[in-house]
């Protein structure tokens, strides 16, 4: 169900982002046609990443392979530790038509921890990664127990092994100050890399900002976000 709503709430960002970018421009929004509701089918999972301690986070494409996040990537004492894991599509497409529905075992990565182990203690973690070709960008969730922010990292993933440059950090702070809430969704434009805040109800966040960068994670701007009463966890790739 977490990842339904994933997929939804990040469907209605995307189409909401247009008029935040140019609001000088209205738009009918009646002229949207609406998203038909589809069957949840449950895929299940075996091995190491069927256990709930992964607390998986994000989901991302890299090339024809679904990306699965676990949230404690960093913490030396989760199951989890140093590794993300990788399902083919073609596994999963045989799975959802009904050629193969046997239990899904991913691929597990390893992931160089070296330099970022600072972000292992519980109450922080990996939160949503996104690929632009064998680049990959990662915002991690850190609480330090007065406030919770997040940082962006960059990185790269050679088929074999993901590793991300300690050099790269940039820190995005909290847009509302609540804590275990930060920069939950990350996803690309052609040229920019943009994060999207959790919390963006009328309640929590007056003035709800999507924080956008360059490739070099270089701050480019800020830009209006829609207020959102569900907490938004994820985003697809704009069209």
């Amino acid at each position: 169900m977490r990842n339904f709503f994933k997929v939804v709430f990040s469907i209605f960002f995307l189409v909401s982002l247009t008029p935040c970018v140019k609001p000088e421009k209205r738009i009918n929004h009646q002229n949207f046609k609406s998203i038909p509701e589809r069957e949840i089918k449950e895929i299940k999972l075996t091995g190491n990443s069927a256990s709930k301690r992964n607390e998986f986070s994000g989901l991302s494409w890299w090339r024809n392979k679904l990306v699965l996040l676990p949230q404690y990537v960093f913490n030396k004492n989760n199951i989890a530790s140093g590794k993300f894991y990788l399902i083919d599509k073609a596994r999963i497409l045989n799975y959802l038509n009904g050629k193969d529905t046997l239990a899904i075992k991913p691929q597990s990565v390893k992931v160089k921890t070296d330099g970022l182990e600072e972000f292992g203690r519980y109450g922080s973690g990996c939160e949503a990664i996104a690929f632009d070709d064998d680049t990959c960008y990662l915002s991690v969730e850190i609480n330090d127990y007065s406030s919770t922010n997040a940082i962006l990292i960059k990185g790269y993933f050679n088929g074999t092994k993901f590793v991300f440059n300690p050099a790269t950090e940039i820190q995005v702070k909290s847009q509302t100050g609540i804590p275990n809430i930060s920069e939950e969704a990350l996803s690309l434009t052609p040229e920019n890399v943009f994060t999207i805040h959790e919390a963006n109800g009328k309640n929590v966040n007056k003035n709800p900002m999507s924080h956008f960068y360059g490739r070099k994670l270089n701050f480019i701007s800020e830009i209006p976000m829609p207020h959102i009463e569900y907490r938004i966890t994820d985003a697809t790739y704009l069209d």
